[in-house]
């Protein structure tokens, strides 16, 4: 809900902001126009928050320039847009944002208001009573105007702190935020504030005993504030104290999770009161809460092992944040085994609570004659070469524009966090939801990285299908293929290192000998040999050195991640090694083999073919490119002639 609620304010503010800009891009005005722009009667009833007054802003901006008071009209503008800004209160430097960006467009930033702006908007500032207003045009002349303007940020942290933090209000005004970054504010001013400081801290703890028990997050906000600004050390122990009873008081309610932020909460102040018991304990029950939040889930009317099994997930690495000294103390290694069972248990029974969504069959027969007629009535090696090259995957680009249209075409999707699941009901990778605040931000990566491999997967099952197997299938009735040849084939292929001709000839031969279960177990292994010779060549070190002295050789995982792969095997052959065999959001062949997770139909599914088929194409490819490259030198030599003799 929370994210569709997002996504929708989004578009709100995206037609308005686009609606904006019609007015001038310059605002160019004066204190007194920002004065009498009539910013009072626009702002009649308004007590909510920034969003609320931007909306309040923008529509008599609007309103002033159908009226050609343009004036007037760039002033408001010039308000609106100065309240309209994402706000980060925590970041020093850069606690505004655009809140939205269309390529090259977006709204406005700090550093779009030119200097005679900045200028009226700090006199401006000294006359506006209005907390709201006041605080959002003195915090932008301090982070815009260069030199700085110290004062700026004080009037900003006053006009900030004006803004009433009530256990009513505080999430419709946002207070928390303002508070925070007055906060902030002085601390960045430096020592000259401490007086300050310390008024804000005896507020904000007044606050905070006030606010026990009362219901909500209004503690824990409080809490964060003070955080924030480095504030109420010497209360440690009793704001430790207060969040702790918080949490038993609320626990009657079953809401765990409001229980465990406060008990979370909690054990930071403990640890600051070096309390480390208190803290621990804390701790500890905070854990607990997910195993109490995965039992509940279990036993609903509705149950869901799936849901559970995340909570016996995270309840297992909430306890092993705990140090192992305190781990031992306690005895909680009986008491993650306990949760590792109950996790199993829940793991299995998840893939029964999965439904399948059938769509209407696709007729792929067309596709499998194409197929076979491509190698059929061909010689041996001629055959081999077509059947390397019956299917052709798509490049890295077009996947990369798959995944951002998908992401386009269901953005709300996008922005929820999915989780991805093993065959034996083991949560093995999480794909993270898109951020649509920051483009740039490393969950987007991961996402369409996890989305390329996602359809990467989906492919190879439909080439499988519908264009190898049946190629296969021809080239097995046409001909006798003994090991004996194809050896012959890994010999004249420079890209197989030395010394591995006949391993990776038997891998290639089991395949055509309809042993995939054989073939899978001599292709993995040798595929990562492969690819740490390779690299070992062009000088990339592959081992890692303990403190022992002790060089161990890494794993496929750890190589594949290796920018280097991508400059020996190329951008296409490194997204399909790492997606096949390493990413646990793709087949994940490497690993699942190497921890013995793969049974025998695994090892016969449309995955281990396909790495079969891979090392295949590689091999022959590399083969058939070496005999061009022969052949060419052939030819120039034989049109060059001789050399001529050096006499001595």
């Amino acid at each position: 809900m929370a994210a569709a609620a997002f996504f929708t304010l989004r578009l709100i503010f995206t037609v308005f902001f686009k609606e904006s800009q019609m007015v001038d891009s310059r605002y160019e005005v004066l204190a007194k126009d920002i004065l009498a722009c009539g910013w009072e009667n626009a702002m009649v009833g308004v007590d909510h928050g920034f969003h609320e007054a931007w909306q309040a802003l923008h529509k008599a901006s609007q309103l002033a320039v159908a009226e050609a008071r343009s004036v007037q009209g760039r002033a408001l503008r010039l308000l609106a847009d100065a309240t309209s800004m994402m706000f980060n209160p925590k970041n020093l430097n850069t606690p505004f944002g655009a809140v939205w960006e269309a390529g090259q467009n977006r709204s406005a930033l700090p550093d779009d208001f030119l200097p005679g702006d900045l200028v009226a908007m700090y006199e401006a500032s000294k006359a506006i009573d209005n907390p709201f207003i006041k605080s959002r045009l003195a915090d932008i002349v301090w982070i815009a105007q260069v030199p700085r303007n110290l004062d700026a940020a004080r009037v900003a942290s006053d006009a900030y702190s004006a803004i009433p933090l009530e256990h009513s209000s505080w999430a419709a005004t946002n207070a928390v935020d303002a508070w925070t970054r007055a906060v902030v504010l002085l601390r960045q001013l430096g020592k000259g504030e401490i007086e300050r400081l310390k008024l804000f801290e005896v507020v904000l703890l007044k606050k905070a005993r006030e606010a026990a028990p009362d219901g909500g997050f209004f503690l824990k906000q409080i809490s964060s504030i003070l955080i924030a600004g480095n504030l109420g050390r010497d209360s440690s122990a009793e704001m430790g104290t207060l969040l702790e009873s918080y949490a038993q008081s609320v626990r009657a309610s079953g809401d765990e999770r409001q229980v465990r932020i406060y008990l979370e909460s909690a054990a930071n102040w403990f640890g600051l009161a070096k309390d480390d018991e208190r803290k621990f304990d804390c701790l500890c029950a905070a854990a607990e809460t997910y195993v109490a939040e995965a039992d509940m889930r279990i036993a609903n009317v509705n149950p869901s092992h799936m849901v559970a099994a995340s909570f016996y997930e995270d309840a297992i690495q909430a306890f092993r944040i705990i140090p192992n000294i305190q781990r031992e103390k306690r005895g909680l290694g009986k008491r993650i085994d306990e949760i590792h069972d109950k996790l199993k248990v829940s793991g299995e029974a998840s893939l029964k609570e999965m439904v399948t969504i059938s769509s209407d069959a696709i007729d792929l027969s067309e596709v499998a004659e194409e197929s076979k007629a491509f190698v059929r009535g061909r010689k041996l090696w001629d055959a081999l070469h077509a059947l390397t090259n019956v299917f052709e995957a798509a490049d890295t680009k077009t996947r990369r524009e798959r995944a951002e249209k998908s992401f386009r075409d269901s953005p709300i999707q996008a922005m929820i966090d999915q989780t991805h699941i093993s065959s034996d009901g083991r949560v093995v990778a999480i794909r993270p939801g898109l951020s649509l605040q920051d483009e740039n931000a490393p969950e987007n990566a991961i996402a369409l990285q996890a989305e390329m491999v996602k359809s990467y997967s989906f492919d190879i099952t439909v080439g499988i299908r519908a264009q190898i197997y049946p190629a296969l299938e021809t080239v097995r009735l046409e001909h006798r293929i003994r090991l004996e040849d194809i050896i012959e084939l890994t010999r004249q292929s420079p890209i197989v290192p030395p010394r591995r001709h006949r391993l990776i000839a038997k891998a290639i031969f089991y395949g055509f000998d309809g042993d995939h279960e054989a073939a899978l177990h001599f292709v993995i292994p040798q595929m990562e040999h492969l690819v740490r010779w390779h690299l070992n060549r062009i000088g990339v070190k592959t081992t890692t050195l303990n403190k022992q002295g002790i060089e161990t050789e890494n794993g496929l995982s750890t190589i594949a991640a290796l920018a280097e792969l991508d400059s020996v095997f190329g951008d296409e052959l490194a997204f399909e090694i790492r997606s096949l065999f390493c990413d646990p959001f793709g087949p994940n062949l490497r690993n699942e083999m190497a921890h013995g997770l793969l049974d025998s139909s695994d090892c016969s599914n449309e995955h281990s073919v396909y790495a079969w088929w891979f090392l295949l194409r590689l091999v022959f490819s590399q083969m058939v490119a070496a005999q061009i490259r022969q052949t060419a030198l052939s030819q120039k030599a034989l049109a060059e002639g001789p050399e001529p003799r050096v006499p001595l």
